[in-house]
């Protein structure tokens, strides 16, 4: 998994770099020290996981993740962060994930583990529907008979 930290406080980023490193799912870590280097990380990089602080010196985190969670391929969010009091903000902004300064190993590997969890649900469900899009069948149940029908064969549709 490629991680992305994004903090404009180098100790913070170097903390979170090595804690990061040690983990078994991470195959490459990325940095950026603000808004605009993110950005361009996440287009030229595309990572798959983001530590985002809240308060940068070019901007506000919460409008980051606001823009990342619009994006087609968006990577998941987790705050890493000195301020609890965004806590709720940053679970409506559809992060994974909100852990305080100083960080811990146990809980920055917690967070990646729960993306790699949603990437891996995230990826079955995509296989399954790509799998049912391309079976040329459908079934249906009326009664206790099963019908099945050739999809190129329907018409359309109606449920009563």
């Amino acid at each position: 998994m490629k991680v992305l930290i994004v903090d404009d406080e180098p100790l913070a980023r170097d903390e979170l770099h090595y804690l990061i490193q040690e983990n078994d799912e991470v195959t490459e870590i990325i940095e950026a020290d603000g808004i605009l280097e993110e950005e361009e990380q996440v287009r030229n990089s595309h990572p798959d996981m983001v530590f985002l602080d809240i308060k940068l010196a070019d901007g506000n985190g919460m409008a980051l993740a606001e823009k990342i969670k619009a994006l087609d391929d968006r990577p998941q969010i987790v705050f890493a962060t000195a301020y609890d009091s965004y806590a709720l903000a940053a679970f409506a902004a559809d992060a994974v994930d909100y852990i305080l300064k100083l960080f811990s190993a146990e809980r920055v590997n917690e967070a990646i583990e729960r993306v790699a969890r949603r990437k891996t649900a995230t990826r079955r469900a995509n296989s399954a529907a790509i799998r049912a899009s391309q079976n040329p069948r459908i079934s249906i149940q009326n009664d206790d008979r099963t019908i099945v029908l050739q999809k190129k064969r329907i018409l359309y549709v109606q449920a009563q």
